[in-house]
């Protein structure tokens, strides 16, 4: 069994018993605070051949700016900051049984610099699941980055919107709080679907195109929009849907309906970007009351589960 930690170590556990050394250590480059950490780990359905092992974190903000610089500290860590989520692989070796990892074969997928990672600008709403569907994509979780104590429009101050801005985090066209999670061309608010070689999005996106396949093009990697914030996702095995633990809510919305749809648990007046359509669910505590023609009721909707958000993560 392979047992991972919020803050970046992943371990072997045979028989009751933990590994003497970590199968991976990642904590150096982790940041574990709020609600963030490494949040998502899985491997590839061909493991026991390729030895392929996917991890979902938030970058600590020292790590991501200074990394292979004079001034880089291994032992600094820098929160409540703007920061990004980031998706490595890394290859198991073959030669003890998949029990230890190559640190050489290290390859980052999604949010190689901090100008294209999942952008984290507040304490929560940020990386959540990563996971393969059945057609061997790679599936992933992310949150809209916004504020969850007040109606986040863009600016909002308890947000580090400013200093994301300066460092090219989010582009000025994205500092729309929320609102993000309806952008195409934003990775907050989205499930992803990528080329688990490549980090690429795939031929079936609803938006993609081979000539943009990652931000700022026309989403080609988002298979779905409006998540709030998809915490834990899973593949429900009969249908094309996604049942989401919202952080926050009463209740946790099966809102993704298939390719393409969208979803959202947002606070605020209902709103559309670009032209697209403001489509999904409710929360539970909205500020304002939106009308049924500005909001769809999610297709299913679950009982919050009793686990507490920063449980070791297990599989």
């Amino acid at each position: 069994m392979f047992v991972w930690e919020r803050g970046g170590k992943v371990w072997i556990v045979q028989d009751g018993v933990k590994s003497a050394s970590p199968f991976l250590d990642l904590s150096e480059e982790v940041g574990g605070w709020r609600d963030f950490g490494l949040l998502g780990f899985c491997f590839h359905p061909g493991f026991q051949t390729n030895g392929y092992v996917y991890l979902l974190y938030v970058v600590d903000h020292h790590h991501l700016k200074y990394f292979g610089m004079p001034n880089y500290d291994p032992n600094a860590d820098e929160y409540f900051v703007a920061t990004i989520g980031r998706i490595t692989r890394y290859t198991a070796r073959a030669s003890d049984g998949f029990r230890s990892v190559d640190p050489a074969s290290r390859k980052i997928l999604l949010g190689e610099s901090i100008t294209n990672g999942f952008p984290i600008l507040h304490q929560s709403h940020g990386v959540g699941t990563i996971l393969f569907g059945a057609d061997g994509s790679l599936l992933v979780s992310c949150g809209d980055g916004a504020s969850y104590s007040s109606t986040d429009i863009g600016s909002a101050t308890e947000t580090y919107y400013a200093q994301a801005l300066t460092e090219g985090i989010i582009r000025t066209n994205e500092n729309v709080g929320a609102y993000r999670s309806q952008m195409v061309n934003s990775l907050n608010g989205k499930i992803l679907r990528l080329d688990p070689e490549t980090g690429d999005g795939i031929l079936g996106n609803p938006f993609y195109d081979p000539a943009y396949p990652r931000r700022p093009g026309p989403g080609c990697g988002r298979w779905a929009c409006g998540t709030r914030a998809a915490w834990r996702c899973a593949p429900a095995p009969a249908a094309a849907t996604w049942p989401m633990r919202i952080p926050g809510c009463s209740t946790s919305a099966t809102s993704v309906g298939g390719l393409g749809k969208t979803c959202t648990c947002a606070r605020g007046p209902a709103r559309t970007l670009a032209g697209q359509a403001s489509r999904g669910s409710t929360c539970s505590r909205p500020t304002t009351t939106a009308t049924s023609r500005t909001r769809t009721p999610p297709i299913r909707s679950i009982p919050r589960l009793a686990v507490s958000r920063f449980s070791t993560s297990v599989t």
